[in-house]
């Protein structure tokens, strides 16, 4: 067996929004729905998972990410308090 190394740090948000902070990406959201079954909009069962289409820039992608870090962390820390 061959391993294969890779500095996965050159894939960081960080390094892509200092090398390229205007690139334009496709970011796609995906529907919350049970894991045991795919429902398109109109309740039918289908094979494939529903998601919109839109698009950003790394830098405004990183913005968001870090938002919702910041976000899920204060939640987290609040529900530790109770």
């Amino acid at each position: 067996m061959m391993a294969v190394f890779i500095d996965l740090g050159f894939f960081s948000t960080k390094t892509l929004v200092e090398a390229n902070p205007d690139h334009v990406v496709e970011v796609r959201t995906q529907r919350q729905q049970t894991p045991d079954e795919n429902v398109d909009q109109f309740g039918n069962k289908v094979w494939h998972c529903e998601s919109s289409r839109s698009y950003s820039t790394i830098a405004k992608y990183a913005q968001y990410q870090a938002a919702s870090f910041q976000e899920s962390f204060k939640v987290s820390i609040s529900v530790d308090d109770d």
